[in-house]
């Protein structure tokens, strides 16, 4: 069983193995099984995705990207003639892995994996300083 999942991991994102549908709400052409630093095609807003977009309150729904890619200029877009306010974590994640400090790498154990306590702080941080901008 390890072995097909291992196999399959070799032809498909592993956010889209996890995440499945969701995935492909931001990934649509992934459907083909092309691993995300192949794509080539322009990306498009799944319909689904943009009805989504479209329903959200703009006055309760902030959208964080935590990942190390910047979303789809199309999706930003698509946030902004919406008035949903977005932000990126993976600027701050980056600096710290820049300067030393790995987001995911937890010295006590001297493995890597979900954020350690450091990253926590300074994702908190940089939320809060988000909110009070959005609040002030």
């Amino acid at each position: 069983m390890f072995n097909i999942g291992r196999r399959k991991t070799e032809t498909t994102p592993i956010f889209a193995i996890l995440l499945d549908k969701i995935y492909f709400w931001f990934n649509p052409e992934n459907k083909s099984g092309t691993l995300h630093a192949e794509k080539t095609k322009e990306y498009q807003i799944n319909p689904v995705t943009e009805r989504i977009i479209k329903s959200l309150d703009v006055n309760k729904v902030i959208i964080v990207n935590r990942d190390h890619l910047k979303l789809p200029q199309e999706f930003q877009n698509l946030c902004l003639k919406n008035d949903l306010k977005y932000f990126y974590l993976s600027e701050k994640l980056n600096l710290m892995k820049k300067i030393g400090n790995d987001p995911n790498e937890w010295e006590i154990s001297n493995k890597s994996g979900h954020w350690n306590q450091k990253a926590h702080k300074v994702v908190g941080e940089a939320i809060a300083r988000k909110l009070i901008d959005i609040i002030e």
